[in-house]
């Protein structure tokens, strides 16, 4: 199996998602959880969050989203 290239995170970063029922920027911080911030970084450059639904947003907490489309979770193992 070929093993992935890792890009790794600046130290901080914002995403931002424009929605339908307005825009957030999510401000991401490396330092408490490289991986993560790391992995969620490579989803973002790799566009995996485009058409995603956003079904449910509490401000300053959290946002979920979901889809129906199965390539989804194809694409999230090939980024």
């Amino acid at each position: 199996m070929e093993e992935r290239k890792k890009e790794i995170a600046p130290k901080k970063y914002t995403a931002r998602f424009e929605t339908n029922k307005g825009n957030f920027d999510l401000k991401v911080t490396r330092e408490p959880s490289p991986k993560a911030a790391d992995r969620f970084y490579q989803l973002v450059k790799h566009r995996y969050f485009d058409n995603a639904i956003f079904y449910r947003v509490n401000p300053g907490f959290a946002a979920q989203f979901g889809t129906s489309d199965s390539t989804k979770h194809q694409r999230w193992d090939a980024v």
